[in-house]
C-alpha cells in the first residue's frame, strides 16, 4: 500500500492481481458497494452500475443517510463523487497488463483520518477481485 500528496489531495492505493475489468466492476456496482466500503450499510441508487451523473442515497454506519451525486466519471478510468454536496474521494484505476491494476483512492487533505477507511476498502477490494469464483 502506498499512501503520498497529489494536486494537494491525500492518495492511497494498492496493487491488485486481477484485470482492471473485475476491479472496476466492483467499485461501480452499487450493490457490492456495503461489501467493500467499510462505512457503507446500504445504497439506494437510480443505477446499479454507476455513470456521470448517477446519483443516490448511502446509509452509512450508524445511521446516517446521505445523498451521493457521481460528478466526474472516465470508463474503467476514474469516478469522483460528492457527498452532501462535498467533493468526497476519488476512485482510479490504473492497469499494469493484462493481470495486474492499482487501484486509488483520493480524499481532501483534510481528512487523514479517512486515510484508514480507505485502507480497509483496499484490502476488500482486492480480496474480491482476486477471488477466482466472483
Amino acid at each position: 500500500m502506498k499512501i503520498f500528496i497529489k494536486d494537494k489531495r491525500l492518495v492511497i492505493s494498492k496493487k491488485i492481481n486481477s484485470p482492471a475489468k473485475k476491479v472496476w466492476r466492483i467499485v461501480t456496482d452499487t450493490y457490492l458497494w456495503n461489501k467493500w466500503g467499510p462505512s457503507v450499510a446500504e445504497v439506494y441508487s437510480d443505477k446499479r452500475f454507476i455513470s456521470q451523473g448517477s446519483k443516490g442515497i448511502i446509509k452509512v454506519y450508524p445511521c446516517f443517510y446521505l445523498r451521493f451525486e457521481i460528478t466526474s466519471y472516465k470508463y474503467e478510468k476514474y469516478w469522483n463523487w460528492k457527498v452532501e454536496g462535498i467533493n468526497a474521494t476519488g476512485h482510479c484505476l490504473f492497469p499494469l497488463n493484462e493481470k495486474e491494476t492499482v487501484f486509488a483512492f483520493d480524499m481532501p487533505v483534510f481528512l487523514p483520518f479517512y486515510l484508514l477507511i480507505c485502507a480497509a476498502a483496499l484490502k476488500r477490494i482486492k480480496k474480491m477481485a482476486e477471488d477466482k469464483s466472483i
